[in-house]
């Protein structure tokens, strides 16, 4: 059981790093904190992972474990088309070790289906708490729009380093340029 936990934690560390190449190969940042978020997440999985490992309770082991490989599993469905494999990959050792402390079942599936929830909860909020801009370049425009995870539709614009989001679809875009340099975005509903 320890060994799969090992390698599972290995092999997180291992696609977090792929995942920080990738992203710094495309250039990495959109104004939000999704991507230090999913390599913090990722992290924590394999950690946690490897903490598992020493910990001499049995409902706390399946606990870590369950958190780590529901965690990976999710996140690796959600990055699928980048380092989704790598994560699948880590999370089946941790799910192998958490189905090896099943042995007695009522509560120790409590344990587990706890690890699985607060990954989930973990993961779930983090999405949601990184999904608007958080920054702008300081010159120039840009704008965007998207779908909240709970709160909807939402636009953004990126004028002159100053960012504005707003609820609601933005249907179209105008902007104008003077001559000292300012940018004038503007949504039209």
């Amino acid at each position: 059981m320890r060994r799969f936990a090992i390698l599972s934690g290995v092999i997180a560390f291992v696609a977090d790093g792929v995942y920080v190449y990738i992203v710094t190969r495309q250039g990495g940042d959109d104004g939000t904190l999704r991507v230090p978020f999913v390599m913090a997440f990722i992290a924590v999985c394999g950690i946690v992972c490897l903490v598992s490992v020493v910990v001499p309770l049995k409902g706390a082991r399946l606990v870590l474990l369950s958190f780590s490989s529901i965690g990976m599993l999710v996140l690796g469905f959600l990055a699928a088309f980048s380092i989704g494999l790598l994560l699948w990959l880590a999370a089946v050792p941790a799910l192998i070790a958490s189905f090896r402390l099943l042995v007695s079942p009522l509560p120790r599936i409590l344990s587990f289906v706890t690890g699985g929830v607060i990954a989930l909860l973990v993961l779930a909020a983090g999405m949601w708490a990184t999904q608007f801009p958080v920054r702008c370049p300081p010159g120039g425009a840009s704008s965007g729009s998207g779908v909240g995870f709970l709160t909807g539709d939402y636009h953004w614009t990126c004028v002159n380093g100053k960012l504005t989001v707003a609820p609601g679809e933005c249907q179209s875009w105008s902007g104008s340029g003077s001559p000292n340099g300012q940018t004038t975005v503007i949504c039209n509903h």
